[in-house]
């Protein structure tokens, strides 16, 4: 394998102290933001998902040890502010998104419009900056999120200013109305999107198809925001318009659909088992008489 030559030649640990200087140098960061970058690789190059799909001769080999011959030319192509924010675009664009899913990504602080020095709180007391959230959040393998005013790391909140510190005890498979707002807005790259009281009606819907809830929910919200911003649309439309194989995958679903071809059978249960449900529970949104008429928000009329 090239990748087991590759290691065998430099060895991980080694290509990463020699990667982490470089890219301290380029982005002018510290220690600890360089190496998470080049700790998502080393992680990359053991995801089982990833190991599955080139097993299966679904992924090329190259797909990985590009990211360790090539890494600094490839974050520099990206047009972002912050080395966290390059590295998404690079995983997004790269696919590595589509089959890992939000476990590729970094938390990104310009996103949050957070300096990352600044000391954020929790209400029992404890204190931590942005930075070093971030370091945390890699090194222990704790998700971080984007929240109003601050983070969560793990299941604690942390704020500019204290506010009520609540537990994430969420059902698996779940997901929460603040998080779910955050990552629309990123997702979808439209700006922040509230989501209402009428999308928690499918915090118990069950899906045939096996994914990430999250990744279901965020399928249906865009469909939802299509609907709303053309006055309407039909199921052809949006299919042609979102391409979900490529843009809501479902975790690898839609990845392997577009390796084997099959992107018309993809969208088919796509929009039979996951979203057309879906949208027929929504309080807001207007089911057509007939199967190839225009889906309508109310706020149509």
């Amino acid at each position: 394998m090239v990748l087991g030559i590759f290691a065998d030649f430099m060895g991980a640990g080694n290509w990463a102290g020699a990667m982490v200087p470089k890219l301290q140098r380029e982005y002018e960061v510290d220690y600890d933001r360089a190496l998470q970058i080049t700790n998502k690789v080393r992680k990359l190059a053991v995801n089982p998902n990833i190991e599955a799909l080139k097993e299966a001769g679904l992924l090329d080999e190259k797909f990985i040890t590009e990211l360790f011959q090539d890494l600094g030319p490839l974050l520099k192509e990206q047009d972002e502010e912050t080395i966290e924010g390059r590295w998404n675009a690079l995983a997004k664009d790269r696919g590595i998104y589509d089959i890992v899913g939000v476990d590729a990504l970094l938390y990104d602080p310009a996103k949050g419009g957070l300096d990352p020095n600044k000391e954020l709180s929790s209400t029992d007391g404890k204190s931590i900056t942005i930075q070093e959230a971030m370091f945390t959040a890699w090194w222990n393998g704790y998700h971080i999120d984007p929240i109003p005013r601050g983070i969560r790391l793990g299941d604690t909140e942390f704020r500019i200013e204290h506010s009520a510190q609540r537990k994430l005890s969420q059902p698996k498979g779940g997901f929460d109305q603040d998080a779910l707002s955050d990552q629309l807005g990123q997702d979808l790259q439209m700006g922040q999107v509230k989501v209402d009281t009428d999308f928690l009606v499918l915090e118990d819907m069950k899906f045939s198809i096996e994914a990430p809830k999250q990744d279901c929910i965020l399928a249906i919200a865009a469909t939802v925001r299509y609907i709303r911003e053309h006055g309407g649309a039909s199921r052809d439309e949006i299919l042609e318009a979102l391409e979900p194989e490529k843009n809501h995958p479902l975790g690898m679903h839609g990845v392997q659909a577009r390796a084997k071809g099959f992107e018309c059978a993809f969208r088919q249960g796509w929009w039979d088992d996951v979203v057309s449900p879906s949208l027929r529970l929504l309080k807001n949104i207007k089911e057509p008489a007939h199967k190839s008429g225009k889906w309508h928000s109310v706020e149509d009329g």
